[in-house]
């Protein structure tokens, strides 16, 4: 108890050890608490989040698949082994064909075939997908990804068999069939196609180590032609549309939905690069803001453009008002995308609604969608490392901060712990706070002025050339420098345990 206790009142000073505003300090800590409220850990080593708790009743499933690809990022910065063991739950119950289901019953060791009452949704498959590889990016866990390919590679080809009703390789909608269980989508959906799109990126960087160059190729074709289909079909020169079903019934579909370009979030947690061109996911973000962001209220999960106002729900058949809806989860997701697009003040904007809005509310701690202390807000996580730029890809860690300041401190998770990313004077040094960080490279992007002339040396530092240190003595390192992009490589991998210090000199 004295242990647990020391490295939880150690991980707070770390937590509040950074730059950042108070009140997005504050948010993101907020949802620590569904750890608490919510989380199931069995005998067997299986853990899951509940979906959704009240004071009366549990609302949905335990490791709800659709929601986990949100919340489930505090879950792999935190309790790596123990998201990595819900996915396993997850795998466990994919069906013969392929299909992923969509939760865990509150037995989570119960092995059966259907998830109350939701199948056929076609978001599970990609949810899946983004979730184990991202899992495997972060920690790098090799033995993980050998268990779990071939289920991945088996939910692709349920996807394409099943679900790709015109024969072009993409996932299709009809009807109400993902997590937006209230939004009818028909034909290609800006919000499955961003996911496939992502799942993809992530099976073709995963495979050369996985040994599968066939499933690699064909991750690769998926990605080059629905890349030019989501432009083709999608994209109306402000922003990617809910859904085109143009050889159908039902036409275009130009809502604007908040997660339109929810793949491409996922993408920078993993340092995937962008999944479609960086102007048009600018000017999307922007106009997802402007036609769906009110200051006062929040930010709406749709729009259509004929009502600007309110979508009118009460004219239509569909059983509950996801539209007009604010989900926390979702706006502090898109906060961190914004952030990681270098929109800060938007960003930061859009934190401080939802924190304002839960603390007149007096539910700060336990935040709605479908029953509190929902899974979904976890997704708060990604604050912190979208600050940095981070994505972490299997011991290579891309940094690009979006702080401009000379100095700074900033906390994160190197997928087996914790760190802090400081920015001083004439170096930037990662300070390793828990846990084992394994660095095979690193990608850093300094926007901030070079140090001036005239700064303290290091010992055995040459005055105008880049070095690492480790622990203040210079190591054997790659450095190539282009336009205050620093790569660097070292011949094997470094192990850094807690307390070390990787700094790099300039």
């Amino acid at each position: 108890q004295d242990m647990l206790t020391e490295r939880t009142r150690r991980f707070h000073r770390d937590f509040f050890d950074s730059s950042l505003p108070d009140h997005v300090l504050h948010q993101v800590n907020s949802h620590f608490n569904t750890f608490i409220t919510s989380s199931v850990l069995t005998g067997k080593g299986t853990f899951a989040i509940r979906e959704g708790m009240s004071p009366d009743r549990p609302w949905g499933p335990f490791g709800t698949i659709d929601v986990a690809l949100y919340g489930s990022v505090s879950a792999i910065a935190l309790f790596p082994e123990l998201q990595k063991n819900m996915m396993r739950a997850h795998r466990r119950l994919q069906t013969g064909e392929g299909e992923i289901h969509h939760g865990l019953q509150p037995d989570v060791e119960l092995e059966h075939d259907g998830t109350w009452g939701v199948f056929h949704r076609v978001d599970l498959v990609p949810n899946y997908i983004q979730i184990v590889l991202r899992d495997y990016f972060w920690t790098g866990d090799r033995d993980y990804l050998e268990e779990m390919w071939p289920s991945i590679r088996k939910g692709i080809h349920y996807i394409l068999r099943e679900r790709d009703s015109d024969g072009d390789l993409m996932p299709d909608m009809d009807g109400i069939m993902c997590s937006y269980d209230n939004f009818p989508m028909y034909g290609l959906a800006s919000y499955i196609q961003s996911q496939w799109l992502a799942a993809m990126a992530s099976v073709s960087l995963a495979a050369e180590v996985a040994g599968d160059r066939e499933t690699g190729r064909l991750a690769e074709k998926i990605l080059l032609k629905g890349r030019g289909l989501m432009d083709e079909k999608l994209w109306n020169g402000e922003y990617y549309m809910l859904s085109n079903d143009e050889q159908g019934s039902h036409g275009v579909d130009e809502g604007i939905l908040t997660d339109q370009l929810i793949g491409q979030w996922v993408a920078h947690q993993s340092d995937l690069g962008y999944l479609l061109a960086r102007e048009k996911v600018h000017s999307a973000l922007s106009n997802i803001l402007k036609y769906s962001y009110q200051p006062e209220f929040g930010l709406r999960n749709f729009t259509m453009p004929a009502h600007p106002g309110l979508y009118p729900i009460h004219e239509t058949d569909l059983w509950v008002d996801q539209a007009n809806t604010c989900w926390s989860g979702v706006e502090l997701a898109f906060a961190s995308f914004l952030i990681y697009e270098g929109m800060v003040g938007e960003g930061e904007e859009v934190i401080r609604t939802v924190d304002d809005r839960y603390r007149r509310s007096g539910l700060y701690w336990d935040h709605q969608e479908f029953g509190g202390h929902y899974y979904r807000p976890m997704a708060a996580w990604s604050i912190l490392h979208a600050y940095l730029g981070l994505g972490i890809s299997d011991g290579h860690y891309s940094f690009s901060p979006k702080l401009t300041r000379p100095e700074y401190t900033l906390f994160f998770s190197h997928g087996n712990g914790t760190a802090h990313y400081i920015r001083e004077d004439n170096r930037i040094s990662i300070r390793v706070s828990s846990g084992m960080m394994e660095v095979s490279s690193l990608r850093i992007e300094d926007g901030v002025s070079s140090a001036k002339s005239g700064q303290r040396k290091e010992p055995g530092v040459r005055s105008g050339k880049p070095t690492i240190l480790i622990n203040g003595r210079p190591v054997e390192a790659r450095i190539k420098m282009k336009d205050c992009i620093y790569h660097i490589s070292f011949p094997g991998p470094k192990s850094l345990p807690e307390g070390d210090i990787l700094e790099l000199i300039f």
